[in-house]
């Protein structure tokens, strides 16, 4: 299970003080994810303050990270099928046997993204 924190780096003369702990997953605005086992006690001075899925989830919705998974998904789907190839499979009726590969395809891409996110506590 995962826990959510926002949390601020400060930066002193010596290092930076962020958030610690095992396989902690950063995102953009001092967010982290991080899984319950892997969390550690974190430093006053960063004010780490644990926030909800739904909070997290508004806040990295547009993150790098989150782009990078939705990036990849398209990009599979267009290793088989360009854009004009999506728009004629739209087009084509539902129980077209090339509409339903094609539909069985993204399913399976958008799920390989899901597994992505899960992996990063985004689901």
């Amino acid at each position: 299970m995962f826990k959510y924190f926002t949390h601020t780096p400060v930066k002193d003369s010596l290092t930076t003080h962020e958030f610690v702990g095992d396989k902690v997953n950063r995102f953009d605005g001092g967010v982290v994810s991080v899984e319950e086992e892997n969390l550690f006690p974190q430093p006053e001075i960063i004010m780490a303050k644990e926030i909800s899925l739904d909070m997290f989830k508004e806040l990295v919705a547009d993150s790098r990270q989150i782009n990078r998974c939705r990036a990849f998904v398209a990009e599979k789907i267009a290793l088989k099928y360009s854009v004009a190839d999506e728009i004629a499979m739209l087009k084509r009726e539902a129980n077209d046997p090339k509409r339903v590969l094609y539909e069985a395809y993204v399913a399976e891409c958008k799920q390989l993204g899901n597994e992505m996110k899960a992996a990063i506590g985004y689901m």
